[in-house]
């Protein structure tokens, strides 16, 4: 510990907190959020302001998050728990969070530039699901983690907040975030454009037929793999007129032709695929 020096003496504020906290807890969190000691009082004041009377009670648990957050410690404290607070109400939610915030941060952050795709995934989530962040909570931890690291930011910064209003209850979230998964892996480098372009263009496209048609734009996007985007982006909006009244059967032909085996060209040769559809639905 003497190895480490905290300039106490110019600071009231950090030496009144090291006699409230103790110096040990305190070098501890200096050192995790890389030591910097205005980011420390910044941080100290921030919990105090979150949890009050309550602080002294929650401390040592706040130390084990911090070691456990280990480099991204400083994005958790300041930013994880305060987005977090109205899901803590005592020790044992502080530990149930605490922890499920540490391991959405491994999850997202994975290397130092996307410390600010962390806040942009909880803003997201905050603002896709305003009234049911708690109730969707563990679901979202729990689902994050089938999701590859190549696309997962994505996903939920994108995929998820454009299907939000497929989601009524926790049963239906875990079957549309797995409908998403599904996708990104079956795009696989294209996983960023589905989620980014793709869908929300589909979305759009279909306007309020989105929900009804969803299980078949999952089936088509799966079944055209690294040609989804193209599908999605370009292929839709070209037959989408030919059964305005119908898209049901439009659906039906386009995974038919899918299931075929049509090649990337194929995507963007929209005479041939408008010329077959309509052979389809005169045969």
């Amino acid at each position: 510990m003497a190895q480490v020096d905290i300039p106490w003496n110019d600071s009231p504020q950090l030496r009144l907190w090291a006699r409230r906290f103790g110096v040990r807890d305190l070098i501890t969190i200096y050192i995790a959020t890389g030591k910097d000691r205005y980011l420390l009082a910044t941080i100290l004041t921030q919990l105090t302001q979150i949890f009050g009377e309550h602080l002294e009670e929650y401390w040592p648990i706040i130390v084990q998050i911090s070691v456990k957050a280990g480099r991204r410690c400083e994005l958790i404290l300041s930013f994880g728990l305060p987005w977090a607070a109205e899901m803590i109400r005592d020790k044992q939610s502080l530990i149930k969070v605490g922890n499920e915030i540490v391991l959405l941060g491994e999850l997202i952050i994975v290397n130092k530039r996307a410390q600010d795709s962390f806040r942009t995934v909880l803003n997201q989530f905050q603002l896709a699901f305003p009234d049911d962040v708690e109730t969707y909570w563990p679901e979202l931890i729990e689902s994050s983690k089938l999701a590859d690291k190549r696309y997962r930011f994505y996903l939920l910064q994108y995929g998820l907040p454009c299907v939000k209003d497929l989601i009524h209850d926790k049963d239906s979230f875990r079957n549309i975030f797995w409908d998403l998964v599904e996708l990104g892996k079956a795009s696989g480098t294209n996983a960023m454009a589905i989620f980014q372009f793709s869908l929300p263009a589909a979305k759009t496209l279909f306007e309020n037929q989105f929900a009804e048609h969803w299980s078949y734009l999952v089936k088509l996007g799966r079944a055209a793999a690294n040609n989804a985007n193209d599908l999605f982006l370009h292929g839709l909006p070209v037959v989408k007129g030919l059964w305005n009244d119908d898209l049901e059967s439009l659906m039906r032909h386009l995974n038919q032709w899918v299931q075929l085996g049509a090649d990337a060209a194929f995507w963007k040769e929209y005479t041939q695929l408008m010329q077959w559809i309509k052979d389809q639905s005169e045969g």
